[in-house]
């Protein structure tokens, strides 16, 4: 049925199922939705009567074009598919052809295992027609036949030489692991095909080696026939006629299985086809790559196939994207006139007095039937209406008549309360009675209901499950129109649980910590107040520990941060397990807690308290299988001794925390002036150390880096000097740690590349352009924003050559944020600037790291030299150092050496660079290039000199 006429029925069937519409307006709809039907049927009948005929050779047109471009698109397909296959096997072979220059064998036993090889491949191949080696001359060196489903190989002396064919030089200019493919070969002469013949399309890959450029060509000859087999296959269900031709006009496939290959359309040879094909028509065919035009013999459709942009776009297989193609083919649809000529008109004139009978009886029973309908829907519409409303509706509705005894709920009471309406009917609502309201909850509810007629309000029941539930309840009572008598009560509930829930959650997360549970810094600030101001009343003290873990960021690089997660739970779990109930522990963020000791007399308590704490955690604890061992620093402050200031009381706790983490970490210490003095000796050095730059008081020294095997000086390493006015000469150990926490490291960085690009700079003027100069670059430094293009502008402000340059990274800096620092690492390799590993060994030394970024060389840190041979661990772990190195193929760079013992040990284990007191202090640029100048032409002796503060690595 036409799909107006069932617009409109159904906008008479359904429209009025809005059960908000009124009489008039389903006389309406039924009025619009009848002449909606007759309009749309007429209508129908028109258009087909006027476009039937019209339509008819368009539609003709139309669908030859679609099944001209399926045509297309399957012999598309067929060809990808297919070339795809022969793509594989030839990359196979070539493949195979690269195995044998690697082995050192002789160019002769090289193409005896080749042709084997070849001749097992072939012999699986019926569709190779042969297999071809041909070098850069021209000259073929290898060739296989397949002749009568054998493979033969051809004897040298019948080798072709300086083949004069394009496609071999053609492939020559390909790049590595693309392949030319040709048309088909159809020896076609004067316009007529040759005898014998046999059609092939040849696909060519250049064979490279190390240099990248072809020294060979591998040619497959594909025997066209298969192809052509596959395509007359796929066409001939096909109404019409249908051409595949080359590009110069000569048909690879005719219109019938009996035509033979090699005929020239645009000569019209076949007389049978001359009309079609005069050389208008062939212009036209050549005008576009995909055309659909008629003459007076009827419709062309045409379509080039494989031209190289179209492989490429639509291939889907990455073998066949990389082919080039010679040249392409072309499809052609012809369909005579005859099958084109419409029949429409004939059959409109059949059909039109069977659709106007149709549609009388459609117009008669739809109107009888609607008309019908309207006297149900009028009455139905209320009673579906009020339905819809009791159960639709979101809250929980009870209808009781004036005894309370349940007549009727809805669907939403039975979600709320868990029972289903069998189960509450004739039921009072007493079965959702809590308990948790009292008595006279209930009789002011009533006293409510009576006098007013209506009651709301918070009230507690419990589900069928037994679980409470609060719920927002309003009661009203219905009376008669007539007499006005009491005839229900009717309820309508929503439940607040979730509301009520979200209110405590709301309340917890804004002062517990979500990780732990325990309070969080705002409640542990309430919390220490409150303890102080009943302190002042009790006249007693509280004690503030402040602690935190020691390598607690260890566990989270290396075990992850789901396993920290939960070890900062077990800590929670420990310390609630130690304390009294009375005092309150906290989580300030990370893995700082604290915990508030209120109501003791004494300094003794807390001692006892962090003694017990520091016990717990001298063991390793075990948190999901992974044994975890991380000990803690506590500091204590006194109320009211120390301070009676809440704020300076938690920096007296945080300042004997720190002071427990210098002394060594595992303990705890009690807050004393004298730690002031430590914290004012730091802060003194962080100010002048903050104008240190300005005030030109920093200065560069370098340490030679020695090849003991060529014995020269390969490298520098750039270390930094401080001498301030009023500190005099300070060493690195004390200002570079309070640069790192304070963030001058950042400045400090940026002055020292700088500066050491400046020296190198003129080092290279001077004649030292082989010398590589090592920076250290801080963790902190590196994971900074677009910290790569900045140091890239700072090096490239100097013009300095980067491949001099070697960054020396520590191992922490490789767990902040792995994927962030192989980015930028990758960044500066790319650029010429080399990668080392700073003081490895000494830290949480991983294999992970080691593959994953770009490091050129492992530097073994002092203190594992400076035991050998006297610590066997330290020989053993230096052995082990330099073994890996060699094994990853890195430099392997030993620091601190200072002995002859040590020199030779590291001789001995193949470690060819080291640097230490043995061959040079640090020394300032110029001091050290005349030492660069002297050394080679001088003997290694120790140098026996006391070191002083200058001559810190």
């Amino acid at each position: 049925m036409p799909h107006g006429l069932i617009i409109g029925v159904a906008y008479c069937l359904f429209i009025n199922e809005n059960e908000s519409m009124n009489f008039t307006k389903i006389k309406r709809s039924f009025l619009v939705s009848y002449l909606i039907s007759i309009a749309t049927v007429l209508g129908i009948l028109i258009v087909t009567v006027a476009g039937l005929y019209v339509s008819e050779v368009n539609s003709k047109h139309e669908k030859t074009s679609q099944s001209a471009e399926l045509l297309t698109e399957k012999a598309q397909g067929i060809v990808l598919d297919l070339f795809s296959a022969i793509v594989s096997d030839i990359k196979y072979l070539a493949g195979q052809y690269a195995i044998f220059p690697q082995k050192g064998i002789s160019p002769t036993d090289s193409y005896r295992l080749l042709s084997e090889n070849y001749l097992i491949f072939s012999d699986q191949r019926d569709s190779y027609d042969q297999i071809r080696l041909i070098d850069n001359l021209g000259n073929e060196q290898l060739r296989i036949d397949n002749y009568d489903h054998r493979a033969q190989i051809i004897s040298p002396n019948l080798l072709q030489n300086n083949l004069n064919h394009p496609y071999v030089f053609q492939t020559f200019k390909l790049k590595q692991h693309q392949i030319f493919v040709s048309a088909f070969d159809l020896n076609v002469e004067h316009g007529q095909l040759e005898e014998p013949y046999k059609p092939v399309i040849r696909f060519g890959i250049p064979l490279c080696k190390e240099s990248q450029e072809p020294d060979m060509i591998l040619v497959l000859n594909y025997k066209g026939s298969d192809l052509i087999h596959k395509l007359k296959n796929a066409f001939n269900d096909l109404p019409g006629q249908v051409f595949l031709t080359d590009e110069d006009g000569h048909w690879i496939i005719g219109p019938s299985p009996s035509d033979e290959w090699g005929h020239v359309l645009k000569a019209n040879q076949n007389k049978m086809f001359k009309t079609h094909f005069d050389e208008k028509t062939w212009q036209l065919i050549n005008a576009k790559t995909g055309h659909v035009f008629s003459n007076p013999f009827g419709i062309f459709v045409h379509h080039k196939i494989m031209p190289h942009d179209e492989l490429n776009r639509n291939a889907n297989d990455k073998n066949v994207s990389e082919l080039l193609c010679q040249s392409y083919w072309q499809l052609i649809y012809f369909i005579p006139n005859e099958e084109i000529q419409t029949s429409g008109f004939k059959h409109l004139k059949n059909i039109l007095p069977f659709v106007l009978a149709v549609f009388v009886f459609i117009s008669v029973i739809l109107w009888f039937y609607l008309k019908s309908r309207i006297r149900n829907k009028v009455d139905q519409a209320r009673i579906r209406l009020l339905a819809k409303v009791f159960e639709n509706s979101r809250e929980g509705i009870i209808l009781t008549d004036p005894n309370g005894k349940i007549l009727e709920v809805n669907n939403a009471f039975m979600e709320i309360t868990g029972y289903h309406k069998k189960e509450v009917i004739n039921q009072t609502p007493r079965i959702l009675k809590s308990g948790w309201n009292d008595h006279n909850f209930y009789v002011d509810m009533w006293d409510q209901l009576k006098l007013k007629g209506f009651w709301q309000g918070e009230i507690w029941d419990r589900r069928k499950s037994g679980e409470l539930y609060g719920q927002w309840l309003r009661i009203s009572s219905i009376r008669s129109d007539k007499k006005g008598e009491l005839s229900n009560y009717i309820g309508m509930s929503s439940d607040i649980t979730e509301r009520k829930q979200a209110q405590v959650q709301v309340h917890k997360l804004a002062y517990y910590d979500v990780l732990t549970g325990l309070p969080n810094r705002t409640l542990f600030m309430d919390r220490l107040g409150q303890a102080i101001a009943e302190a002042i009343r009790s006249k007693k003290m509280v004690a503030l520990l402040f602690i935190d873990f020691d390598n607690f960021k260890q566990i989270n690089d290396t075990l992850g941060h789901l396993i920290g997660d939960k070890f900062l739970q077990h800590v929670a779990n420990t310390l609630t397990a130690k304390l009294r109930e009375i005092d309150t522990i906290s989580r300030l963020g990370g893995d700082e807690f604290t915990v508030i000791l209120k109501n003791i007399s004494n300094s003794i308590t807390p001692v006892y308290v962090a003694q017990k704490i520091v016990d717990a955690f001298s063991s390793s604890h075990y948190i999901e299988q992974h044994e975890v061992f991380s000990s803690v620093s506590i500091g204590i402050a006194m109320y009211p001794q120390d301070s009676t200031d809440i704020n300076e009381l938690i920096k007296l706790a945080d300042i004997a925390m720190y002071q427990a983490k210098e002394m060594g970490k595992n303990n705890y210490q009690l807050y004393h002036d004298d730690m002031n003095e430590a914290v004012m000796e730091r802060s003194k050095i962080e100010t002048r150390l903050r104008n240190s730059i300005q005030n030109d008081e920093l200065f560069l020294y370098y340490q030679p880096q020695i090849d003991i095997k060529d014995h020269k000086v390969i490298g520098l390493e750039a270390l930094i000097r401080w001498k301030n006015s009023d500190l005099g000469l300070v060493s690195p150990d004390k200002f570079i740690s309070i640069a790192e926490e304070s963030h001058l490291i950042l400045d400090l960085t940026d002055w020292v590349l700088e500066q050491a690009c400046l020296h190198l700079k003129n080092m290279v003027n001077e004649g030292f352009a082989d010398l590589r100069l090592s920076i250290n670059i801080s963790s902190n430094y590196l994971k900074q924003r677009n910290i790569t293009t900045h140091v890239l502008e700072i090096i490239n402000s100097v013009g300095v050559p980067m491949h001099l340059l070697d960054f020396e990274i520590t191992e922490k800096a490789f767990f902040d944020s792995i994927e962030d620092t192989a980015e930028k690492l990758n960044i500066f390799k790319s650029c010429g600037i080399s990668i080392s590993v700073d003081d490895f060994g000494t830290g949480y030394s991983s294999m992970n790291y080691l593959r994953r970024f770009p490091i050129d060389r492992l530097k073994i840190d002092k203190s594992l030299i400076q035991h050998i041979p006297s610590n066997q661990n330290d020989v053993e772990i230096s052995r082990a150092i330099i073994a890996l190195a060699n094994a990853l193929q890195m430099e392997v760079v030993a620091e601190g050496v200072e002995t002859e013992e040590q020199l030779e040990f590291l001789k001995y284990q193949n470690c060819r660079i080291v640097q230490g007191f043995y061959f040079s202090r640090p020394k300032p640029p110029k001091d050290v290039l005349d030492f660069v100048r002297h050394f080679q032409n001088e003997e290694m002796v120790v140098v026996n000199q006391t070191a002083n503060i200058s001559d810190v690595e």
